[in-house]
C-alpha cells in the first residue's frame, strides 16, 4: 500500500524545484486533502463572509462544514480502514480485480450508514431553509465518499491525477462561490463546496476503477474477509473520534454558542484549532514520502527473509534493523514538527494582524501547534502498528487518546476560557508516549508475534 509514496520519493529527490514541489504537494493532498479543502473553505468564509454575507448565512456555512466534517469522518473511518486492509490483502495475494469490488461494496455500506445520520441532523434537528438542508445533506454524503476513496489514492501510482483532482475541486468551488456572490447566501456556498468535493471524488474514483476494473464481490466472501479484522472497524471509529473529543466537549459546555442552524458550536476555539491543525500536514507528508517508504523496505526485507527460510539470528538482525528505521523516522518526524511548532508559535501575532485569528484565540492556537508534534507521532505510531498487524495495541492507543482528550477537556471547563487548548496538548502528549511504548514493545516481540500470535498453524483464528 506504500504505492505512490515511492513515486513521490523519487520526485522529491530530484534537483529541480518543480518536481519537489509537486511531490510534497501531492503528499499533502493524499494525507490531508479533504481537511485542507475544508479548513481553507472555512477560513475563506471567515474573511469574505464577514464582508459580503449576512451574519446568519456566514454562521450557517461554518457550522454545516464543521459538523459534516467531524461526523462524516467518524462514520466513514471504520469502513475506510477495513477497505484499506482488504485492498492490501488483495494486492499481496495478486487479486487486483477484487480491490475495486471491495471499494464499491464498502463505500455503499458507508453511505448507507451516513444517510440516516445526515437526514436526522439536517432534516429534523436544525432550523434551516429547505434548500440549505438539501445541500447540507449532499455535502455530508460527498465527504463520506471522499473519505472512502482517500485510502485508495496511495495504491495509484499517479501523483499528477491525485494533485490535479484536489486542485480542480478546490478551484471549482472557489469560482462557483465567487460567481454566486453575496446573493447566493449559505446555500450557494455549501453547494459550491459540495460540487468541488464531488469533482475531486469523481476524478479519483474514475481513475481507481480504470486502474482496477470493478468486479462484483460476493457479500458472503466479503463478510468472511472482513471477519478477522472486525477490531479495525472499532479502531477506525475511536481513532477518528479521538481528535474531535475536545471540540465536542466544548460544543456541549457552558461557553458554547447556539448557532442559527440550531446546533451548538464554539467558534473561538474551533477556528483557532482548525488553523493549528494545519501544522500536522508537513509531518504527515514527510512520513508518507520518506519515512513510510523506508519502513516498507525494512518490513519487506524482514518478511521476504522469513518466507525464504532465514535463520533465527538473521531474522533477529532484520528485526533490529526495522526497529532502527522506525526510531530514526520518529526522530526526523519530531524534529520537523518541532520546527513547524516553533514557527507557528512565532507566527501567531502575524496571524492576528492578518485577521485570521483574534487576540483571544492566539493562546489556543499556540497550544494547538505545540500539540502537533505529539499528534503526528501518535498517527505515525498507529501506521507502524498497522504494518505489524498489532490491532489490539492500536485499539488501546486510540481508546487512551479518546478518553484523555474528552476527560481532560471536561475537567478544563471548570477553569474557564483561559484553560482552552491545554487538554488537547496534554492528551496528545500522553497518547503519543503510550502509542510509542506499545510500538516499542511490538517491535521487541516481533518474532513472537510472527511465529506465535499471528501464525495460523498455532492460532487458527488469529
Amino acid at each position: 500500500m506504500a504505492g505512490v509514496g515511492f513515486v513521490l520519493r523519487r520526485l522529491a529527490e530530484r534537483d529541480d524545484l518543480g518536481s519537489r514541489f509537486g511531490a510534497w504537494s501531492a503528499a499533502a493532498a493524499i494525507t490531508s486533502g479533504p481537511w485542507l479543502m475544508t479548513v481553507l473553505a472555512i477560513l475563506g468564509s471567515e474573511h469574505w463572509g464577514r464582508l459580503h454575507l449576512a451574519p446568519w448565512a456566514h454562521e450557517s456555512f461554518r457550522v454545516v462544514l464543521s459538523w459534516n466534517f467531524c461526523l462524516s469522518i467518524v462514520l466513514a473511518a471504520p469502513f475506510a480502514l477495513l477497505a484499506t486492509r482488504l485492498a492490501a490483502d488483495d494486492l499481496y495475494l495478486r487479486r487486483p480485480g477484487l480491490l475495486s469490488g471491495g471499494f464499491v461494496a464498502l463505500t455503499r455500506l458507508a453511505l448507507l450508514a451516513a444517510l440516516p445520520v445526515a437526514l436526522l441532523l439536517w432534516g429534523f434537528l436544525t432550523d434551516l431553509p429547505l434548500e440549505t438542508r438539501i445541500v447540507a445533506i449532499a455535502n455530508f454524503m460527498a465527504l463520506t465518499a471522499l473519505w472512502m476513496v482517500l485510502g485508495y489514492l496511495s495504491v495509484l501510482r499517479d501523483h499528477v491525477l491525485v494533485l490535479s483532482s484536489f486542485l480542480a475541486g478546490t478551484a471549482t468551488a472557489t469560482v462557483l462561490a465567487a460567481l454566486a456572490g453575496a446573493a447566493g447566501g449559505a446555500t450557494m456556498l455549501i453547494g459550491a463546496f459540495t460540487i468541488g468535493l464531488t469533482i475531486t471524488l469523481m476524478l479519483a474514483a474514475m481513475r481507481l476503477l480504470h486502474e482496477f476494473p470493478a468486479q462484483t464481490r460476493d457479500w458472503a466472501e466479503l463478510r468472511a474477509s472482513i471477519r478477522p479484522y472486525r477490531v479495525l472497524a472499532l479502531v477506525g471509529l475511536l481513532g477518528a473520534a479521538a481528535p474531535w473529543m475536545d471540540k465536542w466537549v466544548h460544543w456541549a459546555g457552558p461557553l458554547a454558542e447556539l448557532t442559527t442552524p440550531g446546533l451548538p458550536n464554539r467558534p473561538a476555539y474551533d477556528s483557532a484549532m482548525f488553523v493549528a491543525s494545519l501544522a500536522l500536514v508537513p509531518g504527515m507528508a514527510l512520513f508518507f514520502v520518506k519515512l513510510e517508504t523506508e519502513l516498507f523496505r525494512a518490513w519487506r526485507s524482514f518478511f521476504d527473509s522469513l518466507l525464504t527460510g532465514a535463520s533465527l539470528a538473521e531474522l533477529d538482525g532484520l528485526r533490529r534493523n526495522l526497529a532502527e528505521v522506525v526510531a530514526r523516522g520518529a526522530l526526523s518526524l519530531l524534529l520537523l514538527q518541532a520546527l513547524v511548532a516553533a514557527l507557528g508559535v512565532l507566527a501567531a501575532p502575524l496571524l492576528v494582524s492578518a485577521g485570521i485569528l483574534t487576540q483571544a484565540q492566539a493562546p489556543i492556537f499556540r497550544l494547538g501547534v505545540m500539540a502537533a508534534p505529539f499528534h503526528t507521532l501518535f498517527l505515525a505510531a498507529m501506521v507502524v502498528l498497522a504494518y505489524l498487524d498489532a490491532r489490539r495495541d492500536q485499539l488501546w492507543a486510540v481508546t487512551v487518546f479518546l478518553l484523555l482528550n474528552g476527560g481532560l477537556t471536561t475537567a478544563s471547563l471548570a477553569f474557564g476560557f483561559e484553560a482552552s487548548g491545554w487538554s488537547y496538548l496534554l492528551a496528545a502528549m500522553i497518547a503519543a508516549g503510550f502509542a510509542t511504548a506499545l510500538l516499542g514493545r511490538a517491535l521487541h516481540r516481533l518474532l513472537y508475534l510472527v511465529f506465535i500470535v499471528h501464525n495460523p498453524a498455532v492460532r487458527p483464528h488469529s
